[in-house]
């Protein structure tokens, strides 16, 4: 009884439940239209520590303190993926590699990273197909061969070993992350047009049936003259 008392509800405020989703329907539609999806491309790196050589001849659980730091060290590299000095490191390598000035908060943007145990991903997504394979090329080469040096390690002997498994080739067009987006977009207008429904039924006081008299009143109603013209 309750849910059919609140379908009513809806169906009397119809325009509103419509009209919302209506509209952020067109406004998602020219989106489609005037969007290009991005292009993607990705690297994976495996990460290891550099064992510390030391002259003492007793076990000392090295491998396991090798293990744990690989995990840290790999697990600070997805946060450095995404900052700003990274990102200028990347744009300044990209100018020098390719001759092609990509400013680096565009790089920094086109960046994303994820962790997979000691597996590091970095997925690279821009507009432009060459741009998204010149970013991940050189951010690749970056980590490669500096990755240690954001950590303060110099040292060969403190470093870190970071070897790619995967080299991004050809960047490929996906859509995935704007369709995620439309669908929100609709989503929520959906909800927020059933939110203005039930809002402007509250702030109604009018009675527009028996049921409506038994649930905000809690009275029975034991008779109720039809709503037309009557016999004569």
């Amino acid at each position: 009884m309750e849910l059919a008392y609140y379908i009513s509800m809806l169906k009397r405020r119809w325009i509103a439940v419509v009209a919302v989703p209506a509209l952020v329907a067109l406004f998602v539609l020219v989106q489609v239209l005037i969007s290009s999806p991005a292009y993607t491309t990705s690297a994976q790196f495996t990460v290891t520590r550099v064992p510390q050589q030391m002259d003492i001849q007793e076990f000392r659980y090295n491998e396991y303190y090798l293990f744990l730091s690989s995990e840290f060290f790999v697990d600070d590299l997805v946060e450095v993926v995404l900052g700003s000095v990274f990102a200028a490191d990347v744009h300044e390598r990209i100018q020098a590699e390719f001759g092609v000035d990509i400013p680096p908060g565009e790089v920094q943007m086109a960046l994303d990273s994820d962790r997979t145990h000691r597996i590091l991903t970095v997925d690279v997504a821009h507009e432009n197909e060459d741009a998204a394979v010149m970013i991940a090329q050189s951010a690749t080469r970056q980590l490669n061969e500096n990755a240690a040096t954001y950590f303060g390690f110099d040292d060969d002997e403190r470093g870190a070993l970071v070897e790619t498994i995967q080299f991004p080739g050809a960047a490929m067009q996906d859509a995935t992350r704007d369709q995620i987006f439309w669908a929100l977009q609709l989503l929520l207008a959906v909800f927020a047009g059933v939110l203005i429904g039930l809002l402007l039924e509250y702030l109604d006081d009018t009675i527009y049936s028996s049921e409506m008299v038994e649930h905000s009143l809690d009275l029975d109603v034991i008779g109720e003259v039809p709503n037309g013209k009557g016999s004569s």
